[in-house]
């Protein structure tokens, strides 16, 4: 790392806030005390209600590197694009707000992309329970090894796999044109790292666990179910599609994962406060036109390929068996 960070390239980070007054200030911190030291911090308020935007101002305020940047509210795709129309680093890279992340991350993130020459590096996720967010884990003394991973050669359940946004390192050019889908609410940031790897067509992976992500009681997976959670079915579909002509091992992995949301989707949707009948008929009938994919489910997915096939071959007994198991964790 040379000393002189100003002859270092600019990268940007790209955060989307909305209604995060009490949580950005750790992810802000873990901003402002990265090794890394040439970013413009694009802090985006997507119409907050409370106060996140004096929050913002404040932090503002404190260190030069952070803009500022207020628009009406859009959703989290809508802020991401927002600020991706106005960086200006010749690296990007995204975090949430309430999320943290190591003080090294974006530093070694550059440092790896440079090394194996390529336009896209990516990390692994370490989830944290709520409980435990603000205590952050042992910073490493120096990053690990790093895979260099062609298209050819990527298995969706690897250990160097990816599917969000953020914990990635991307090369601005090779986001000319691309933006976030604003239309979907769920599984958007794996769409979008999707069309990104395959810009790239070559990633390099970092095997440290640099950014840390919140598993808040209040998120998605904690909710009861919504319709539009079933946008993580239809992304998987795409992803599908769009890797069906690369490579064998690319688009089986990516199915087995689309059999996967189906099954997720089958299942939560019985927590739902709304009648779920017509997703959970359409999973049951994506899983049956996908057996063989359902079978392919790696070993790691031994329970959810069980749920699985007993979906297929009965959902009203899925349905039952799924009903006694919350009863029985509950009592």
């Amino acid at each position: 790392m040379q000393n002189d960070q100003a002859s270092l390239p600019l990268i940007s980070v790209i955060v989307p806030v909305y209604n995060m007054s009490g949580r950005m200030d750790l992810c802000l911190r873990c901003l402002t005390g990265q090794t890394y030291r040439n970013l413009e911090i694009l802090l985006v308020d997507d119409g907050s209600t409370d106060d996140s935007w004096a929050r913002i101002q404040k932090w503002a305020a404190r260190d030069a590197r952070i803009r500022p940047l207020h628009k009406e509210n859009g959703g989290v795709s809508s802020a991401r694009n927002y600020g991706l129309d106005r960086m200006q680093g010749e690296y990007v890279t995204f975090v949430d707000p309430d999320d943290a992340f190591s003080s090294h991350m974006i530093q070694w993130l550059y440092e790896t992309l440079g090394q194996c020459n390529v336009p896209l590096s990516t990390c692994r996720i370490l989830p944290r329970r709520a409980a435990e967010a603000a205590i952050l884990p042992p910073e490493p003394a120096a990053p690990g090894a790093a895979r260099k991973v062609a298209l050819t050669e990527y298995d969706h359940w690897g250990a160097y796999a990816h599917v969000q946004c953020y914990g990635a390192l991307y090369r601005a050019d090779l986001l000319q044109g691309l933006r976030f889908d604003e239309t979907l609410t769920y599984a958007e940031d794996l769409l979008f790292f999707t069309h990104a790897l395959l810009r790239a067509k070559t990633t390099a992976a970092l095997m440290d666990q640099l950014y840390y992500y919140v598993e808040w009681n209040d998120s998605a997976l904690h909710r009861p179910y919504m319709a539009t959670q079933f946008t993580d079915v239809l992304v998987w579909e795409q992803v599908c599609t769009l890797g069906k002509d690369i490579s064998p091992l690319f688009y089986e992995s990516a199915r087995t994962h689309y059999m996967f949301a189906c099954t997720r989707a089958f299942y939560y949707s019985f927590t739902s406060e709304s009648d779920c009948t017509d997703i959970r008929r359409e999973a049951v009938r994506r899983l049956r036109q996908n057996r063989q994919a359902v079978w392919a489910m790696p070993p790691i997915c031994r329970k959810e390929r069980i749920k699985a096939l007993l979906a297929m071959v009965s959902p009203a007994l899925g349905e039952a068996l799924w009903r006694l198991t919350k009863r029985f964790s509950h009592s």
